[in-house]
């Protein structure tokens, strides 16, 4: 995957609180974009614990899940 100007990010790194945090999912190109300039993998973000995902939007989540 061809990312221009970022490159992904650990799961670790992943912001655990998600409210008020502007996001967009691209399910096609696989990945999440977290404050308009960190990008994550969704299979990546798999890895994180399902409790903690819980607490995610319901769109984040789904998308993780489906990944």
């Amino acid at each position: 995957m061809k990312t221009i100007g970022a490159k992904m990010r650990d799961y670790t790194d992943f912001p655990k609180n998600m409210s008020n945090r502007p996001f967009g999912i691209y399910p096609r190109k696989g990945f999440v974009e977290i404050d308009g300039f960190r990008k994550y993998k969704l299979k990546e973000l798999k890895k994180i614990d399902f409790d903690t995902r819980l607490s995610f939007p319901h769109k984040l989540f789904v998308a993780i899940d489906r990944a």
